[in-house]
């Protein structure tokens, strides 16, 4: 996770959008989340669940590099709990023009 903000955090990561790879770590995220909320535990029917999960969530990836980012919100992604918490409230900081709906 800590890959979250590299490259700015000099700069605190204020001013700019998520890049690629802070993009696949936030959806490596939400997969280990949903992951581990279903209780997989069984490696080769987690990395099916793994391969299901990413597949439904390629339209956030797509649109993930047009948010903006900052270290808050790399900070919130590493903090969350659950994925229903990290989409909420880590993706809907204030600055994040497209907010996720209750």
């Amino acid at each position: 996770m800590a890959a979250l903000c590299a490259g700015g955090v000099a700069s605190g990561c204020s001013g700019r959008h998520t890049q690629a790879d802070e993009c696949a770590a936030i959806l490596d995220r939400v997969v280990e989340l949903e992951l581990a909320a279903r209780g997989f535990q069984d490696p080769a029917l987690a990395a099916r669940a793994k391969q299901s999960i990413r597949h439904d969530l390629a339209p956030e990836l797509e649109r993930c590099r047009e948010r903006p980012w900052d270290a808050a919100h790399a900070a919130c992604v590493r903090r969350a709990a659950t994925s229903d918490e990290l989409r909420r409230h880590c993706l809907a900081l204030p600055g994040n023009r497209e907010r996720t709906t209750p």
